[in-house]
């Protein structure tokens, strides 16, 4: 009998590009009989796991974000199964190619440089909150320490000199996290595509 505490066991399956990167994970439970499994050409979601926006099943005229159509070229799957707490492989990378349908006057003309703009998107949506989120976990402590600081039974003068400084800092911090980074990848940006 299965321990109410056990994963229900699931399959891995891992898409790789030419260059052996990752560009989706797609899962399935593990049935009896054939299977089918689709991938829509897409990278995985690009939005941060946490406070992912997930429509209800009856909301109109909305959807969960989608990450961007790969480039055209050769790609791998590979197939792992999840089960008892451990992944084991189950068939090695088997290439495939994807092909680009016409798609008349909206086709890219570099689809590669497309979907590299995309990935420094990506990447720069990734940096920029991960960095929203520590800023704002230091604020909230800082917030608690002056709290704190009050409650002292000595002159909480000093500290809280000290953490009026650091409150100056990290709002010096917030505007740079947001011009900083925008600033670079405009250039990056014009850099990429006066190729």
């Amino acid at each position: 009998m299965k321990e109410e505490t056990q994963e229900d066991a699931y399959l891995i399956f891992k898409i790789k590009n030419k260059n052996g990167e990752v560009v989706r994970t797609l899962t399935s439970p593990v049935a009896s009989g054939i299977q089918k499994i689709s991938w829509d050409f897409r990278t995985a979601n690009p939005g941060p796991v946490e406070g992912r926006f997930v429509p209800q099943a009856d909301q109109l005229f909305s959807e969960e974000e989608t990450g961007h159509l790969v480039p055209p070229g050769t790609y791998t799957i590979s197939i792992s199964k999840f089960e008892n707490g451990k992944v084991v492989d189950l068939v090695a990378p088997v290439s495939f190619n994807c092909k680009l349908l016409p798609q008349g006057h909206m086709q890219s003309k570099d689809p590669e440089l497309n979907s590299d703009y995309y990935q420094k998107v990506v990447k720069l949506r990734k940096a920029l909150g991960s960095t929203e989120g520590i800023l704002a976990d230091i604020k909230k402590r800082v917030t608690q320490c002056k709290t704190s600081a009050l409650e002292m039974k000595q002159n909480p003068g000093p500290v809280l000199e000290k953490l009026s400084t650091l409150d100056t800092k990290l709002a010096t911090l917030d505007l740079e996290s947001i011009w900083r980074p925008h600033q670079s990848f405009k250039r990056s940006r014009s850099a990429d595509f006066s190729k």
